[in-house]
């Protein structure tokens, strides 16, 4: 991979950052595509090792979960049991929603880090 195309990877990257924050859809092949684009930017970065904290911060970082379901206490399941399973596919959607959400958000900003540290360098 040449720097032109690391440039092309951001710019992928914010499109889809881009589209997740607008639609919240959360779909397997959409998830599946960010993880690819970002653990590519992630080892080409590496192997330039531009800065030791963010090497080490990038290193440390875990995958993305693409099968990630929340843990449902009794408490839930009792209300759900209670409303026909109504609350608990609510709270399920809620939760790997707001997951997704978070993790995407942390991943385009190490991608911001990254343009910046590439920039200043």
């Amino acid at each position: 991979m040449t720097l032109e195309d690391l440039f092309r990877h951001f710019t992928d990257e914010d499109f889809q950052y881009q589209r997740f924050l607008k639609t919240s859809n959360f779909e397997f092949e959409y998830l599946e595509k960010y993880h690819l684009l970002f653990e590519a930017i992630k080892s080409f970065t590496l192997d330039l090792k531009l800065s030791e904290e963010l090497s080490l911060e990038l290193s440390n970082l875990n995958a993305l979960d693409l099968h990630f379901s929340p843990k449902i206490n009794f408490f839930r399941k009792v209300i759900g049991f209670l409303s026909f399973g109504i609350s608990t596919k609510q709270y399920i959607r809620h939760e790997r929603s707001r997951y997704y959400l978070q993790e995407i958000q942390t991943r385009h900003r190490y991608v911001q880090a990254i343009q910046l540290t590439l920039r200043n360098e």
